[in-house]
């Protein structure tokens, strides 16, 4: 046990060794009493031999260590000094508390000063208080997109006509197919107005032609930097920007001009996909840019509803991209055979708008000259009136779509790399035709009914066979404005 006493009141008490350095009060005052620990033993080194009949070295060389000393008294009043203890641990931690909330109430009001400012007096307005009209950090104004992009924004040039196009990629220039369908492609060239010494005639080789989606990929000599093709899907409502060189007056353009609008729709039209927007496009735009508003190309401008406001269709850009893809691809003998198709749809486009042309005024004179006999007229005399009606029309027609007959045909037919079974369809198709003209300069012979429809039955086929080889939509035919301009008579 271990005795102690309080040294308030005197009170002696007697607690086991387990209550050693612990805290009591006392039963008679309250004080609180720290228990001392028990006084250990006093030692001696007492000699203990390290081998029998020896005695330890250390024996008699240390004194008897002297008794600890006891611990010191508890200082008077504990109660008090308890109270105090407490309390010091209380105020810091209220401190402590109570910067924490001030730091806090501090970033708070910080945060609310800036976003939320004082309201100026009224009638009055800081540039605070505007709307934000100012355009995000990546978009760019049609000006900037202008000055940043139509340097690489080309013109592109055949005998027939111009269009637009754009450097997709080092050196390769995107446009539509009808833009260049309409002359050989050894005829092709591009100019960029827009760029320093731009105007200077580049020739164009044709690496890629989808008559079908309507684009073309040309290769030209040029390092002007491509333009960015957008990766994602356009959404409705973006704006958008057009650069191009739309045709004025006879013969001029307006080069590189730029139109701004909407993103109106993605719709499908005659079975394919295409962006609609509002922003003006005409003849001569076609293969030019359609930019969203951080100067990336979208779309390539292709056609417009006439007699419609705001309906013009482009390409949207994941097109635009698999056909650079599949033209940088090509060997150099597909590169060949993509001329040679070219090439030859040239001259099946001619043909074939003459044969139809010919089909037509030679069904006219079947029908007029069966009609003469079922109502009992002359049929030579109604022949010769319907005759001096169509032939004009008719010829004028024929020298428009064989100009250059002789060119087009020997290109188109002298290329190694033109496939056999399109070679025999063109040089039958042109045999056909020559047969048709016969007939229409006879059309009194007693054959004549039988022979117009034989052969524009073998002109129906070798359309057919030459539209799938040479993958075009649709079979070539006169349009209403050509036999209009032809001054070939309605029925």
């Amino acid at each position: 046990m271990i005795g102690f006493a309080c040294p308030r009141c005197g009170s002696a008490y007697q607690v086991p060794p387990t209550a050693a350095g612990k805290k009591m009060p006392c039963r008679k005052c309250g004080q609180r009493l720290l228990v001392p620990f028990a006084a250990a033993p006093e030692m001696t080194i007492e000699a203990v031999p390290l081998l029998p009949g020896r005695a330890s070295p250390l024996a008699g060389r240390y004194p008897p260590r002297a008794p600890a000393p006891p611990p010191p008294p508890p200082a008077a009043g504990g109660g008090v000094g308890k109270f105090f203890e407490g309390l010091g641990v209380f105020l810091f931690a209220g401190f402590l508390g109570v910067a924490v909330l001030l730091l806090a109430g501090f970033f708070v009001w910080r945060a609310l000063h800036k976003e939320t400012p004082a309201a100026p007096p009224s009638g009055e307005t800081t540039a605070s208080t505007k709307p934000d009209t100012a355009p995000k950090a990546t978009e760019l104004t049609p000006k900037q997109i202008f000055d940043k992009c139509a340097p690489s924004v080309a013109k592109v040039a055949t005998r027939t006509g111009t269009g637009s196009g754009f450097v997709a990629r080092p050196g390769v220039v995107v446009t539509n197919s009808h833009v260049v369908r309409g002359d050989l492609s050894s005829a092709i060239t591009v100019t960029f107005p827009s760029a320093p010494d731009g105007t200077r005639p580049l020739k164009a080789t044709l690496m890629h032609e989808d008559r079908t989606r309507d684009l073309a990929v040309l290769r030209v000599a040029t390092e002007l930097p491509p333009l960015p093709i957008a990766a994602k899907e356009t959404p409705k409502g973006e704006k958008v920007v057009v650069i191009g060189s739309p045709g004025t007056l006879p013969g001029e353009t307006a080069d590189n001009s730029i139109t701004d609008g909407l993103l109106g729709n993605r719709t499908p039209l005659d079975n394919l996909d295409w962006y609609q927007i509002s922003a003006a496009i005409n003849p001569g735009n076609s293969g030019g840019p359609v930019f969203n508003s951080r100067g990336e190309v979208i779309g390539v401008a292709t056609l417009y509803l006439i007699g419609k406001q705001s309906l013009n269709y482009a390409v949207p850009s994941a097109d635009i991209a698999a056909a650079v893809k599949t033209a940088e691809g090509r060997s150099p003998e597909q590169l060949e055979a993509v001329v040679a198709d070219h090439d030859a749809a040239l001259w099946y486009d001619r043909l074939g708008k003459a044969a139809a042309l010919l089909d037509l005024t030679t069904e006219r004179y079947r029908a007029a000259r069966e009609e003469a006999r079922n109502k009992g007229l002359d049929v030579d005399d109604v022949t010769r009136r319907v005759v001096g009606s169509y032939q004009p029309g008719c010829v004028r027609g024929l020298k428009f779509y064989l100009r250059d007959s002789d060119a087009i045909r020997a290109q188109a037919l002298n290329n190694k790399a033109l496939r056999p079974s399109v070679k025999k369809h063109l040089e039958d198709l042109w045999g056909v035709l020559g047969e048709m003209a016969r007939c229409a300069d006879e059309p009194t012979r007693a054959d004549f009914a039988d022979r117009t429809r034989q052969l524009a039955r073998q002109r129906q086929e070798l359309a057919k066979d030459l539209s799938a080889e040479l993958n075009i939509p649709h079979v070539p035919l006169p349009t209403g404005d050509e036999l209009q301009r032809f001054g070939f008579p309605t029925p």
